[in-house]
């Protein structure tokens, strides 16, 4: 029989899973006004640590909605006034009582027209001239509050720093899950029983990898400690991984003053880094202390990044200075910096300052200049090897996004 040949394929490149962090972020307020800027911070180390981030935010839910609503007009306003009841309508119109129909009589004057109105009024008997006059009052004071609902959104999304996690979610790389949607009604008693549902679902989840805020991990820790929830171990350890591999992040000194554009063009460059980061994060994630439902876990992530991380940060800074070219060329050389200065120089010098205009003095530094320069290729393709090698360490990461954002 003759010898069968093998049949060679196309080799595809491994295709790593896509790593889904949740970011939990508590409401918070700057002054009178909504504040996301914990969300911004998570969901900045989140966007630089995984391929996908969702977003549970009250806050940012809530601004989302408003410039939803102020984007919809009159007719989307009105559908939000009929879900509120009467106690929360009193509120809003200044403590005073407002008609049980008073929703069904504000659709009625925006579908009325000039003619529909004439026909009403002859119709009924109604004054026409009253009719038309009360119809364009009420309209030009819907649309008063529409213009303020929207000044209002505007303003408290440039405030809240919503414009920096409106860049990643135009990108596709954050979504916002709606819990105030899904909930049984308006009221904050609701609105906090979905979040808090919302929660103990993902808590139990094997799938999910949480990055929490404060507020949320005392929530969590609360559930997990009365228990409200088991936490699935799988996503426990899932979790604690994110909270080192975004905690890390988190502490880089320029992360939070970098904008957002500009992190996502970072990440899109550094693949390769990032994969092996993750990997030194999960090797580095069973020395963490504590879990991300403990007391003391962001104690435990800060630990490990004075204590571990820091130094090999450090440490891949040191190899990747301007001073390894010259230690390079120096080890080809055979001989310290000090000797490859002398040896190129030296049979200048040896002649004495009256003799360096001496051609024959020059000549003579041709060949340790020549052994210079072939010192300087070999050092520099030994360094680039050197450099091939630093790059596949697991925090080369760090190291990197700190040089891009200008902190090394």
């Amino acid at each position: 029989m003759g010898r069968v040949k093998a049949r060679r394929g196309r080799r595809h490149p491994i295709q790593h899973p896509k790593l889904k962090v949740v970011v939990l972020s508590g409401p918070a307020t700057s002054g009178s006004n909504v504040s996301l800027a914990r969300d911004v911070q998570l969901a900045k180390a989140a966007v630089l640590y995984s391929d996908e981030v969702e977003l549970v935010s009250p806050g940012a839910e809530m601004i989302g909605s408003l410039l939803q609503l102020a984007a919809a007009g009159p007719d989307a306003l009105i559908d939000l006034l009929s879900a509120f009841d009467r106690k929360t309508l009193a509120y809003l119109n200044g403590g005073r009582e407002v008609p049980e129909s008073f929703t069904d009589n504000l659709r009625l004057v925006l579908a009325l027209d000039d003619d529909a109105l004439d026909t009403l009024g002859a119709l009924t008997g109604t004054d026409v001239a009253g009719l038309k006059a009360l119809a364009g009052d009420t309209r030009a004071k819907i649309d008063v509050v529409v213009s303020g609902l929207q000044d209002t959104a505007a303003r408290m999304f440039e405030d809240s720093g919503a414009a920096e996690l409106a860049v990643a979610i135009e990108r596709g790389l954050v979504t916002v899950r709606p819990i105030m949607s899904a909930a049984d009604s308006t009221s904050s008693a609701d609105l906090t029983a979905a979040y808090a549902e919302c929660l103990k679902e993902l808590i139990a989840d094997p799938r999910s990898a949480l990055l929490m805020d404060e507020t949320m991990a005392a929530l969590a820790r609360a559930m997990v400690t009365e228990g409200i929830v088991i936490p699935s171990p799988v996503g426990t350890s899932r979790s604690t991984e994110a909270l080192l591999g975004g905690g890390l992040i988190v502490r880089l000194p320029a992360l939070d003053v970098a904008p957002m554009k500009e992190l996502l063009d970072l990440r899109s460059d550094l693949d390769g880094p990032l994969v092996r980061y993750r990997t030194g994060v999960a090797s580095l994630s069973g020395r963490l202390s504590s879990g991300p439902f403990d007391l003391e876990s962001e104690e435990a992530v800060d630990h490990l990044f004075q204590s571990v991380v820091l130094p090999a940060v450090d440490e891949i800074r040191a190899e990747m200075s301007a001073h390894g070219l010259v230690r390079d060329i120096a080890r080809h050389w055979a001989t310290d910096a000090r000797s490859v200065a002398l040896a190129t120089v030296g049979p200048v010098l040896a002649g004495g300052v009256a003799h360096v205009a001496d051609l024959s003095q020059a000549v003579m530094a041709l060949p340790a200049l020549g052994a210079l320069g072939q010192a300087a290729v070999n050092a520099g393709l030994t360094r680039s090897a050197r450099r091939a090698d630093v790059e596949k360490r697991e925090f080369f990461y760090l190291y990197e996004l700190g040089r891009r954002l200008g902190t090394d």
